[in-house]
């Protein structure tokens, strides 16, 4: 599936014509907002390059019309919205200084869009993403309560909502994560200034703060399970709370989003309310097994896509597909010019496909800029290669190519890991060398 920004755009505008909770007047307010993204002028299809600034602004509309109108779907209890979108608004002033915090860094307000937008389309128009699992259910016994199937189907009629939270909401909390690089910046300036101390920037949570992350680790670890056809409990995973507790020490920012989530949205505290200290108190309404699957669904995606001991059986599930989409994103990235001190799109080609056994991400770069493609092929192999578990009846094989033919000769790169090439896989140049050494590949340590 080739990846196509304008593409995408078009079927995402037909696929929200398709939903009941977008009113028809919206659609060219929506529309509108789309077509600066993919540098169109509204209305008269003709080209006209809009700068980065434009495209956040059109972003930060679309993520707060999709934000509200995708809860109002999932709750009427939207105490706390309004200080999200606040923060959210800081947050976006914020990205001015992660951009000169990291080389790397994307505009996480354009980025958060088009995750939506990749997913949404998978997720409707690729077939082998449309059938989806959802996590936090289990039963005892071989037979599966009706129970069962009934909250899945409940769920299942707010998955677009869900998937929309999920997209917009995954990486809130980048500023906790990527503020840790000041410290190196600011560091290595003030060493130049012998008479001068410095003390890095850093946290630490009091008592009330702990009882909060408890909270999370217990939502992010739980499981509905029925005991009987009628009656289910909410349970936790001690060694998935561990993973995530794991996580949470390293303030990978996936976590941090969960947690921002938990402290301002007041339904959430709402819905995964447990009776401690009662063992045989248990539940048996139905929608309320629907709202806490889908809690526990939306903030296990968004806290698992950057922790790096959660491993995906499979591709079919909301987690997975947050996971896929936030890789095929590279429309939102810019590249520092060196010639000039502007910020330019780095115009990346994305092609995805994948089946039951396989999948495969493609990156090529044909239009000429100062962006490294081979460090993001590298970053991509790091962070893709073990996030999904090899399994003889499930996926067997992860392929990542890097095309770029901005120069002569061209470079032409392809990982593949697959229970026959190594245990971290093997990496190839075209023209070069094949070599198992990936640690050594990725360190620079080794070139082909």
């Amino acid at each position: 599936m080739d990846l196509v920004a304008t593409d995408l755009v078009g079927h995402f505008k037909q696929l929200c014509r398709t939903l009941n909770f977008i009113p028809p007047s919206d659609y060219p307010h929506i529309d509108s907002r789309l077509d600066i993204l993919v540098d169109i002028k509204h209305r008269t299809g003709r080209t006209k390059k809009y700068y980065r600034y434009a495209k956040t602004q059109a972003a930060k509309w679309l993520w707060e019309y999709f934000l509200q109108l995708s809860l109002k779907e999932i709750t009427v209890n939207m105490r706390g919205y309004t200080e999200l979108v606040e923060y959210y608004r800081q947050y976006i002033h914020y990205e001015n200084l992660l951009f000169d915090l990291d080389e790397h860094h994307r505009d996480h307000v354009i980025h958060t869009i088009w995750v939506m937008i990749i997913g949404f389309v998978l997720l409707k128009s690729y077939r082998p993403c449309k059938t989806l699992s959802y996590f936090g259910t289990s039963w005892l016994g071989d037979k599966t309560p009706p129970m069962v199937y009934r909250t899945i189907s409940k769920v299942h009629l707010r998955q677009t909502p869900l998937w929309f939270l999920v997209a917009l909401t995954h990486d809130l909390g980048y500023p906790i994560q990527k503020t840790l690089y000041a410290n190196e910046a600011m560091s290595q300036m003030i060493r130049n200034f012998g008479f001068l101390n410095f003390t890095e920037f850093t946290y630490n949570f009091t008592i009330v703060h702990k009882t909060a992350i408890d909270e999370l680790l217990n939502i992010l670890s739980a499981a509905l399970v029925w005991i009987n056809d009628e009656e289910y409990k909410l349970g936790f995973h001690s060694g998935q709370r561990l993973d995530f507790s794991k996580s949470f020490e390293r303030l990978d920012h996936g976590i941090m989003s969960a947690y921002l989530i938990l402290q301002y949205m007041d339904h959430i505290c709402e819905t995964i309310d447990v009776c401690n200290g009662v063992p045989e108190h248990s539940c048996k309404d139905v929608d309320l097994a629907a709202t806490q699957v889908l809690i526990i669904t939306w903030l296990y995606a968004i806290a698992s896509h950057t922790n790096r001991n959660i491993y995906f059986p499979t591709f079919r599930n909301i987690p997975a597909l947050l996971f896929i989409a936030d890789e095929l994103d590279e429309f939102s990235r810019y590249s520092h010019k060196t010639t000039t001190d502007q910020w330019a799109p780095v115009e990346c080609n994305v092609d995805f496909t994948c089946s039951n056994q396989s999948i495969n991400f493609t990156y090529t770069f044909l239009k000429k800029s100062d962006f490294d493609s081979l460090s993001l092929f590298k970053r991509k192999i790091e962070k893709i290669m073990n996030r999904f578990e090899l399994r003889p009846s499930g996926i067997n094989k992860i392929s990542i190519k890097l095309k770029d033919y901005r120069q002569r000769p061209s470079s032409l790169y392809h990982y593949e890991r697959s229970p026959l090439s190594g245990p971290l896989g093997t990496v190839r140049k075209s023209h070069g060398h094949t070599t198992q050494d990936i640690l050594g590949f990725l360190r620079g340590t080794l070139e082909l």
